[in-house]
Formats: C-alpha cells, sequence, structure tokens
C-alpha cells in the first residue's frame, strides 16, 4: 500500500475507537488518518476550498439521506477519492444505491475493525492489475507435521479454484523441499529474490522463477545447508509486495521456528493457516500461535488439523478444539496412499487423486481461502476510482 492520508469525519467516540482500531492494523501502516467531529455538512464545507484526499470516511447521522448526502459530496471531489460510508441503517437496498452512486463501501455501526480493514485494503490494491495480491502465509505448530505439503497443494487448488496465479516462496532456507514435492529443478529463487528485492520486476521473476504450470509458480530455496536460515525481515517484506504486484497469491511456505523475520511473515500476511497434528505438544504449541495472533489484530487464523500425521500420541479432536476453544477449518484425513502418490509423482494430489477425501479437504481449505479474499470481485476494472464514475457524471465529463 502506498502512504495515503484519510480524513475521518466521525459523530461518535465508540465510532472513533473502531476507526482506530482498524488503522492500527500493521497492514494500513502507510495510512494516516486524521479525524474530524462531524459528517456530511463538514465535508462538504472542507473540501469546497481544499483538496480532498485518497480516502474520506463519514458516519451518517440519525435521519440522513446517505445517496442524497453522497451525491452532494462528489461535486467538491477530486477524481481518485474515495468514500467509506459508516451507518446505522442495515438494508440491503440502500447498500446497493450507494454503491451504484460511487460508495466505495458502506459498514453498518457498530462494525468489525477488521471489516474496516479489508474494505481500504481492498481499496486502495495495485489499480495497474485490477487486483490485490493476497499473502498466505503457512506454518506448522510443530516439526514435520505436513504444513509444506498443504501449503503446495493449496496453492495448486487456489489456481484452479480461483483461476489465477499463484507464487510459493520456500522460506526454509537450508531444508525447503518446494523444488521436491514440485518435481521441478530449483533455479536458487529465494536467494536471488532476498539479495536485491528492489530489483523485482516481471523479468527479474522470469528469470528466477521456477514454472510448475501455467498458473503455479514457485521461488525454490537453496536447501543447502550454508543457504542461510536468517532472513532480513524488511528485506522480505519488501519482496513480498513486490511479488504480489505480479500474482495473486503469495504462499509463503515458512518453517518451524521462532523469530524475528518468521513473525514479521505472520504479521505481513493477509491470511495465516495454521497446520496441527493431533498430539499435546501440537495442542500447546497451537494455543501459544492463536494468542499471539489474536494480540497482533487482523483477520483470525484459519486452523487445519492434519490427520494425516502421525497417529502416536494422538489427542481425541473433540479434545483438541474444546481445549482450543477453536473448531478446525478444515480436517486434512488419513491418505496415506493418495499422499505416498503424490509425493513419488512429484505431483499435487488433486492431480494423481483427485476424487480422494484428502484432496477433497484441500479444495475445500482453498475455497476458503478464496471466499475470504472474495471482496476483490467487487474492485473496479483499471484505471477507475470508485467515485471517479458519479464525479463524471455529477460534472459532466
Amino acid at each position: 500500500m502506498l502512504r495515503m492520508n484519510a480524513h475521518c469525519f466521525v459523530r461518535t467516540e465508540e465510532t472513533r475507537t473502531r476507526v482506530e482500531r482498524a488503522f492500527a492494523d500493521h497492514r494500513l501502516g502507510k495510512a494516516v488518518p486524521s479525524f474530524v467531529v462531524g459528517g456530511f455538512a463538514e465535508a462538504i464545507a472542507r473540501y469546497a476550498v481544499e483538496i480532498s484526499p485518497p480516502l474520506i470516511v463519514i458516519e451518517a447521522g440519525e435521519g440522513d439521506d446517505p445517496v442524497a448526502l453522497a451525491d452532494a459530496l462528489a461535486p467538491v471531489c477530486d477524481a481518485g477519492t474515495n468514500l467509506i460510508l459508516l451507518g446505522a441503517t442495515n438494508d440491503i437496498d440502500v447498500y446497493r444505491a450507494l454503491v451504484r452512486h460511487g460508495v466505495a463501501e458502506y459498514l453498518v455501526t457498530p462494525f468489525d475493525p477488521a471489516r474496516f480493514t479489508a474494505a481500504v485494503l481492498d481499496l486502495f490494491a495495485d489499480p495497474a492489475k485490477g487486483v490485490a495480491g493476497q499473502t498466505i502465509a503457512f506454518i506448522g505448530t510443530k516439526g514435520g507435521c505436513g504444513s509444506s505439503v498443504i501449503a503446495h497443494n493449496a496453492a495448486f487448488a487456489l489456481t484452479r479454484i480461483a483461476d489465477c496465479d499463484a507464487t510459493v516462496l520456500d522460506l526454509d532456507m537450508p531444508f525447503g523441499c518446494g523444488d521436491l514435492n514440485f518435481n521441478i529443478e530449483t533455479a536458487n529463487g529465494m536467494r536471488n529474490l532476498l539479495a536485491e528485492p528492489e530489483r523485482i520486476d516481471e523479468a527479474f521473476l522470469h528469470r528466477f522463477t521456477c514454472k510448475y504450470d501455467d498458473r503455479l509458480h514457485l521461488l525454490a530455496a537453496p536447501a543447502v545447508l550454508d543457504g542461510g536460515a536468517h532472513i532480513d525481515p524488511e528485506k522480505l517484506a519488501v519482496a513480498v509486495e513486490a511479488v504480489k504486484r505480479h500474482s495473486r497469491y503469495v504462499v509463503l511456505d515458512l518453517p518451524h521456528g521462532w523469530n524475528n523475520w518468521i513473525r514479521e511473515s505472520l504479521r505481513l500476511a493477509d491470511m495465516v493457516v495454521l497446520t496441527a497434528p493431533l498430539d499435546l505438544s501440537s495442542l500447546r504449541n497451537t494455543r501459544n500461535l492463536l494468542d499471539w495472533l489474536s494480540d497482533q489484530g487482523g483477520t483470525a487464523p484459519h486452523l487445519v488439523v492434519n490427520g494425516a500425521h502421525d497417529r502416536r500420541g494422538m489427542v481425541e479432536l473433540s479434545d483438541f478444539t474444546r481445549t482450543l476453544g477453536i473448531a478446525p477449518a478444515v480436517l486434512i484425513p488419513e491418505d496415506r496412499d493418495a499422499f505416498r502418490i503424490a509425493a513419488g509423482a512429484g505431483k499435487m494430489i488433486g492431480e494423481v487423486r483427485p476424487k480422494s477425501k484428502a484432496a477433497q479437504a484441500v479444495r475445500q481449505l482453498a475455497a476458503l481461502l478464496a471466499r475470504r479474499d472474495g471482496a476483490a470481485a467487487r474492485k473496479p476494472g483499471p484505471g477507475t476510482t470508485l467515485l471517479s464514475g458519479l464525479l463524471r457524471r455529477v460534472r459532466g465529463r
């Protein structure tokens, strides 16, 4: 996201608190909000004499006609301004009318700050591509629990379900298995990506990205002991943002561990998937990860219980979920033959055993991830802004 100013016209302290919490999300770190007590009248008066910012947030008052007031606001706003409207009316017809009149998003008060954050992120995606690249971080709650296999298979399924491209970043520098799971020759992609992230463009990615098929690509780990386990979190953040400009989904395949760059990877992700086997150490670690992620804000993670993992020391699923207080998004069933055949062929389970229960579970996970990102379907086409159509109509452009 580019640095930008946001003017927030709010009427109540509760709304201001919720908007402040939304802007506190690390993904909106470059958005600078300023608050004004008031609503449409104050906004119209202000922009009659000064340039409007990229984002305006207005809390409608009781008795306001939001559609008429949005029309009144449009002539004093500059092209490229986006309006998020907050109001107490919960009516789908009102929402549709506002969208038709150029309002970017309408949220019913009191709203979830995470929903507000998602709306802002959705608005300020790369306008040249017309879609927002999404980062999905996969991490296991213990070593060897199958997180990488699930990450790779989910990336493949996402490209089919969403009919888009995805890029897997294998971040286990000394022990990464992406090249083996995809059965492709490594181009040492991650080492080059992190060496000069500011140089990343389409030609750079074409040179160092391994192609699995027309839609799925891999930036492979060196997979040698001197490959370097430490990653500079700032360089990684720059690299991920650059890859997002060229790929609809960027899948971060994180190693099991806990250090500064892994924490930063989880913070910068739009979605997080925790893979957990059913045993006591996994239960403890999952609880710790859920608590830490909750403290960071953002959207709740998806919990994937991997029943295909070694069943020794297994905790009953009902006890596992009851202790955590969270239901798993997906349960990967025990299907050793399907995973064995896929691994032996260097293929994804959806290719070699598409009708297996394991393949169905992976597709279910991919569908959940695509649905979480479903707001992108409402995005305007390249080169458009959500108020520009209304502005052209009012100003006769």
